[in-house]
Parts: structure tokens; C-alpha cells; sequence
């Protein structure tokens, strides 16, 4: 349900020929500067990769380890040891564009990256799923796409693998296909992630999902599994984005309330630490609205991002709403022009305003382009921006690694003839428009949304984790 530019898209492609595989197999290309200024503040745009395909399944894939330097999780078709398929990719880029040091997880099958945290003890943690193969302790075992399990890699500073584990949902005698979306690390040390879960059997012509129920599951700091639940009603609902509470979890998704493809909200569900559901609320009233980011406020309250076809100036619009602690709705605003907008992250800034990146067919060139609106804490548009070239390109996550700068991760396909590869957009604190991204004027409307408390079911599920997972060691070590 989420169109994002890279998902991957699975293509065979020649790629960028100036890529090698050592020392640097993500080779660093520079591709726009802006004229400095006299104190250095200047944007800088950078791309990463081009043998086959780099990018990512989430917008939850960039962090920075307080020195100036970056840390990247995301998806790479054209490395390690079964190029042409998908891996996991981690990579550290140093604050000057080079990269340090790249490690590829993954097997002979497909292997997806969705979400990425910057872990307690400066490690990292990689969340996503993985089809068609397990790994027995002596060689592969293909089992069939129909397999589809959730996938945690756990790293050290250096990014090698601490350990990793699959996990896959049963409910009674039924494995259910599930996917992972979101991860954080919780207040004790361990991890949840969200997402969804199928909650028809997957059989012998493989899965039978007529309606999935949100998915939320613990686990402690070694991957453990503590406990699972879902919440759902009787249409596919799902969480693409969550953050911590001040006590539980935020899940931000979407809720639709029988299957079917026509109308959707955006939905908002709150939990305690250990699952219980507080509250559950849904934003829309008309087509289809999604939430795919969302982020506790500095005053205690909620912040979240996505899209509406229902409001807005035509066709998808950004939508940003405010919550207060309670959930209460404080405002609502949408962005967008005649065409389709999407917002795919979200950041509240140290001015208090907020920061959406996606991705923009309004004010792109011949494709979509990647887009960056600034508000202030009201949600009041200061200014928004576009980057791009010829192909398509998408903004995945933004992080603010010093006060009024703005460091946006994303995909295009238009400096690496048509490859899919990885971008990095450094804006200058007090950025202004500049000779790398161009200025953009977004209509800022104020949507009529309808607020519901939608009854959702919640029911303890078991999450089975299995002992043989992929290889016990990183696929391809670059440095």
C-alpha cells in the first residue's frame, strides 16, 4: 500500500560503470554544490551506488552518531554475495561525503531493509523481512516465496553483526504473512517494531490475506521475544511509522474499516508499555488518507505525517496534523499543488516547527521529485524546496544532526543513467533557496477532517522466533 519510489523495483540494470566493488563498492559522486557562502553554509547533494540498484523499503533509514558522520540502512540489489537479488545494507558515511565502511546481509533469495535505528550502545539495529530461504547452520535451505518472515540484525559500532533473528506469526496452527514497517528502541534496553499481519493463513497456493490487523511486538535487547498483539477491525489496517510515548507506543498507519480499496483514514493508535491499547483515533472522511511518519512533540502532544486523496488541491496532498497529549486534534494542515504529494518522514525541529520530506509530481521536473517542506510549530508553511533531474526521485528520511540543519536520505534514478541509487541533501542552517534544490510554493489548505474513535479488536498473538536465520556472519565486508 505504500508507493514509494524504491521498494525495490527489482530491475537488472547496467548500472554506473565508475562503481567498483573495492575499496569503495558505494562510490561517492558528488553531483551539486551551492555557491558558499563566506562562512561555508552551503548545500551539498551527493550519491551513493549505481551497480544495480541501491535504496530503501521505509523512510526510516538515516541517523547520525553525534561526530558529523552518518549512518545508512536501506536495500542494495547490486552487492554481495547474490547480486541481483536484495540485501540489507549498512553504510557509514563520514561527514565529508566518503563512505567508511559498508556491510551487506542477506541470502540467495529476497532480503528487504524497511527500518533502521541508531542503537543506546552506538551499535545499530535493521529491521525488515526476508522471502524464501532459511539458513540451517550448513547451507541454505529454499523454502518458496510463500515464506515471508520479520527480520532484526543487530550490530556493533563498526556495523558487524552482533546477532540476528526471523520471526514469523502464528495464530493457532497458521503461520500469517506479516510485514515490518517501523522499529524503536524501548525505555528498557530492548526493541519494538510494528507493522502488519495477515490475518487469513497463508496455504499451499501461497498467502491467502483478505484483511490484515496492525502488528506491534517486543522484544528484549538480544532479540527475545516477550510478547505480540494485533489490532484491527474487519478491513486491512496497518502501521507504517511509530514513535515512544511517554509511557507505550505511537503506531501511525492507516484503518479501513471493510476490505476494499475505497475509502481509507489515516489512523492513530496509542498503547501502553507492554500493548494495551489507550486509544485509537482515525482522521479523514473522504477517499483514502494514510499516516506513515509520526513523532512525540517537545509539549508532550503528537505529530504526524502522510497523505490525503480527500482534501487538498487535487489528486494525493502532504497531510500534517498536531495532537495533544490526550490525542486530541490541535490542527490539521495539507500541502500540495494539481498533482500527487506524499509525505514519507517526519522531524520536529529545534525551533519547535517541523520538517516533512516525500516526494512531489506537482513541482517536479519531467518525473517526481524529492521534496522538503519547513514549517513552523503551527504547522505554517516557511518554505519548501525540490530536488531533482530528469527521472524520478524520492525523499525517505530527515534528521536535523545540528540546530537549522537539515540532512534529507532518498533515491533517484537521474545521475546514474536510470539506476536507482542513493542521494544525500546537506542543507545549511538558515537555508534559503539555493543553486541545488529549487524554491517551491505548495498551497497550504486547512482540511475539514473527521475525527473518529474506531472499535478495534486486540488479541495476543504468538511470535515464533527461529533459531537458524540467515548467515551467522555478514554476506560482504567492504572497508
Amino acid at each position: 500500500m505504500r508507493a514509494a519510489l524504491l521498494t525495490l523495483s527489482f530491475l537488472t540494470m547496467t548500472g554506473c560503470a565508475s562503481v567498483s566493488l573495492a575499496p569503495d563498492p558505494l562510490k561517492m559522486s558528488q553531483v551539486c554544490q551551492s555557491s558558499g557562502a563566506a562562512d561555508g553554509s552551503v548545500a551539498v547533494v551527493r550519491v551513493y551506488g549505481g551497480r544495480r540498484n541501491e535504496g530503501f523499503a521505509g523512510g526510516q533509514s538515516l541517523a547520525a552518531d553525534g561526530a558529523g558522520n552518518y549512518l545508512v540502512g536501506g536495500i542494495t540489489q547490486g552487492l554481495g554475495s547474490y547480486a541481483g537479488n536484495a540485501d540489507l545494507l549498512l553504510a557509514k558515511f563520514l561527514t565529508t561525503g566518503e563512505t567508511q565502511w559498508v556491510r551487506i546481509f542477506g541470502g540467495p533469495s529476497i532480503d528487504l531493509g524497511k527500518a533502521f535505528i541508531r542503537t543506546s550502545d552506538g551499535g545499530q539495529l535493521e529491521a525488515g523481512e526476508t522471502f524464501g530461504h532459511r539458513h540451517t547452520g550448513m547451507g541454505y535451505l529454499m523454502l518458496g516465496m510463500k515464506h515471508h518472515y520479520l527480520l532484526l540484525v543487530k550490530t556493533d559500532a563498526q556495523g558487524l553483526s552482533e546477532w540476528h533473528q526471523l520471526y514469523v506469526v502464528k495464530v493457532g496452527d497458521n503461520y500469517r504473512d506479516s510485514d515490518m514497517y517501523s522499529v524503536l528502541q524501548a525505555a528498557d534496553g530492548g526493541y519494538a517494531f510494528s507493522g502488519s499481519t495477515g490475518m487469513n493463513p497463508t496455504g499451499k497456493k501461497g498467502s491467502k490475506m483478505l484483511y490484515s490487523d496492525v502488528l506491534l511486538a517486543k522484544v528484549d535487547a538480544s532479540g527475545n521475544v516477550e510478547w505480540a498483539r494485533t489490532y484491527g477491525a474487519g478491513g486491512p489496517d496497518e502501521a507504517y511509522g511509530s514513535t515512544l510515548a511517554a509511557d507505550g507506543y505511537l503506531l501511525a498507519g492507516v484503518y479501513s474499516p471493510v476490505p476494499g480499496k475505497e475509502a481509507a483514514d489515516a489512523l492513530l493508535l496509542k498503547t501502553s508499555a507492554t500493548g494495551d491499547l489507550d486509544w485509537a483515533k482515525t482522521f479523514g472522511g473522504s477517499k483514502r488518507n494514510f499516516f506513515f511518519s509520526a513523532v512525540q512533540t517537545a509539549d508532550g502532544g503528537y505529530a504526524a505525517a502522510g497523505h490525503t486523496n480527500g482534501f487538498g488541491e487535487g489528486g494525493k496532498d502532504i497531510l500534517l496534523i498536531k495532537l495533544d497529549e490526550q490525542g486530541e486534534l490541535l490542527w490539521a494542515r495539507t500541502y500540495g499543488g494539481p498533482e500527487d504529494e506524499s509525505a514519507t518522514s517526519l522531524l520536529q525541529t529545534s525551533d519547535g516547527g517541523f520538517a516533512v520530506v516525500g516526494d512531489t509530481s506537482s513541482f517536479g521536473d519531467e518525473e517526481s521529485d524529492a521534496v522538503i517542506l519547513k514549517t513552523d510549530g503551527a504547522g505554517n508553511l516557511e518554505w519548501a524546496s525540490a530536488f531533482g533531474g530528469p527521472e524520478a526521485e524520492s525523499s525517505m528520511s530527515v534528521i536535523e544532526p545540528s540546530p537549522g540543519k537539515l540532512t534529507v536520505l532518498g533515491v533517484t534514478q537521474s545521475y546514474c543513467d536510470d539506476t536507482i541509487v542513493i542521494f544525500m541533501l546537506q542543507l545549511p542552517e538558515g537555508r534559503k533557496s539555493d543553486d541545488c534544490t529549487k524554491a517551491i510554493s505548495p498551497i497550504q489548505s486547512t482540511p475539514n477532517l473527521t475525527v473518529a474513535e474506531p472499535s478495534l479488536s486486540s488479541a495476543l498473538v504468538e511470535l515464533e522466533k527461529l533459531s537458524d536465520s540467515l548467515r551467522k556472519q555478514q554476506i560482504a565486508t567492504f572497508e
